[in-house]
């Protein structure tokens, strides 16, 4: 088993960000100190049964880091979007591109994401639901969607 198999595992049931390899886990604040006490019990119970430090390092991790550091700069300029639809009184927008915000920071627990075995269609799938979050913000704002479509050239 690999940390990613392990963090999946647990945010199917949990809301967390991670697992780091020492079994420390990083817990979203929504939750709750059973959840919290449940997961830590698996990850102790199970954290023998992680690859070892001689372990080939996982592609479907570094697939998710390049995810995670390029999210990161899409979330700060939807920011400024966001900011430039405050500004023109756009409450649709407004709204729309902050349910577009959260929809890509909860990418990496979506159900297509999870299930997937290998860093091709761990790709494939972040693509895909990329391209679904892109065209539900074209249907809730138009303007929204446009500012945010100039981000993918």
């Amino acid at each position: 088993m690999n940390l990613v198999a392990l963090t999946n595992k647990l945010s199917a049931v949990c809301p967390i960000h991670g697992v780091n390899s020492n079994g420390v886990i990083s817990f979203k604040d929504e939750a709750t100190q059973q959840q919290r006490d449940a997961a830590q019990a698996y990850v102790t119970a199970n954290l023998h049964r992680l690859d070892g430090p001689d372990a080939p390092p996982d592609p479907m991790v570094a697939v998710l880091a390049d995810f995670r550091a390029l999210r990161e700069q899409v979330l700060n300029r939807m920011n400024g979007i966001r900011d430039d639809l405050q500004d023109a009184d756009d409450t649709v927008g407004v709204t729309a591109l902050r349910t577009a915000r959260q929809a890509l920071k909860d990418l990496p627990q979506y159900p297509t994401i999870t299930v997937v075995t290998n860093q091709i269609e761990l790709r494939l799938a972040i693509k895909a639901r990329y391209a679904e979050i892109s065209a539900a913000l074209a249907t809730a704002s138009p303007a929204a969607y446009l500012a945010f479509r100039g981000l993918d050239a």
